[in-house]
């Protein structure tokens, strides 16, 4: 597994002009998670971001006050299977969360499907299209069953949180 690690190492440092790799202690697993095959990286330059640096770029984004969070908007524009878009996401209904999960469900269902609406993301493949608009789906649904319980959800509310991935996630 190594030998294949440092392989794939070699093969996208050659794929994207890179002179030196600095390497942070990191399992030939958690490389492997950054790609899923050496094709995908030579068709599409595709490397995921480990979450460890999305949340520390996102920690870089300055909050005036805790609202903020709720009403910046971000386009994602080489979005790949979302994990930039899922920690938006997160970040996004947890200040919801604090904010309106005690309110009416109609409420809180608006301003879920508010913060889902201020997401945007674009990838080359329509493979990971699927899979970001599935994983932001999940994350809404697991997020509202916690909060709210499931089965408690107004009429047609996931067929508008359909409605918008479809639209914003492309």
């Amino acid at each position: 597994m190594l030998d294949n690690t440092l392989e794939i190492i070699n093969y996208i440092r050659i794929v994207c002009n890179i002179k030196e790799v600095i390497t942070l202690k990191s399992s030939p697993d958690s490389v492997m998670r950054q790609i899923k095959s050496k094709e995908r990286v030579r068709d599409l330059a595709e490397v995921y971001t480990n979450e460890r640096e999305v949340k520390a770029m996102l920690d870089l984004i300055p909050l005036k006050k805790a609202d903020d969070v709720i009403h910046y908007r971000y386009l994602e524009s080489s979005s790949g299977n979302g994990n930039f878009l899922i920690e938006i996401l997160r970040r996004k209904l947890d200040r919801v969360n604090d904010k309106y999960a005690h309110k009416t469900l109609r409420e809180y269902e608006f301003y879920i499907a508010r913060v889902l609406s201020t997401i945007y993301g674009i990838d080359i493949c329509s493979e990971n299209v699927v899979e970001s608009r599935e994983r932001l789906f999940t994350e809404i649904k697991s997020t509202f069953d916690m909060h709210k319980g499931s089965f408690t959800y107004t009429p047609g509310f996931f067929s508008l949180i359909d409605y918008i991935l479809s639209t914003n996630i492309i």
